[in-house]
């Protein structure tokens, strides 16, 4: 088929280590900027229902602006979708102003788990509050929340970081004015 080659990472050799010895303990990160307690009391809900895949249930979705069956899409090679609609839609799956608190009510209605990632923004994820994250992986069948203040303006995607699942249509956006 043919020889490809990359270069993922470079490294630097010296003739003597930087130090003589190894730290005590690891040099401290500067604290997180993010504050839990930002989060406030009242969000929007914004339901993101994970459909599709082999043994998913899924029977159509929209696609381009078409509902189509699964035999269409499977032609198409999409086979994931968010809320009934498979890839990009046109329209975003919320907008709002700056500023908003956003609740997705996440719901994966397959098979198969998803690794949800958020452009722009960091969110709570239900399981493990204490932290900030970008990315959640939700099982098969999984219900759960991610709960972020939309405070970056722009238009950002919401999609499975697992790529073949969006390439095959997992993928939607929102936007913050």
């Amino acid at each position: 088929i043919g020889e490809y080659a990359y270069e993922v990472a470079g490294f630097n050799y010296a003739p003597v280590p930087k130090r003589e010895q190894m730290l005590d303990t690891p040099i401290a990160l500067p604290q997180n900027p993010l504050q839990h307690t930002s989060l406030p009391d009242q969000f929007m809900q914004v339901p993101l229902r994970m459909e599709g895949g082999a043994m998913g249930g899924m029977r159509g979705a929209t696609f381009e602006g078409r509902e189509m069956g699964i035999r269409e899409l499977i032609e198409q090679r999409k086979v994931w979708a968010i809320n009934g609609i498979v890839g990009m839609p046109e329209k975003p799956l919320f907008s709002v102003r700056r500023g908003t608190a956003i609740s997705l009510d996440v719901i994966n209605e397959n098979s198969w788990p998803h690794a949800m990632h958020i452009h722009g923004h960091h969110f709570i994820y239900h399981k493990t509050p204490e932290f900030w994250r970008d990315t959640a992986l939700y099982a098969r069948g999984e219900r759960g929340t991610m709960k972020f203040v939309a405070d970056n303006p722009g238009r950002w995607l919401i999609h499975c970081h697992m790529v073949e699942h969006m390439a095959g249509g997992m993928v939607t956006w929102f936007e913050v004015t």
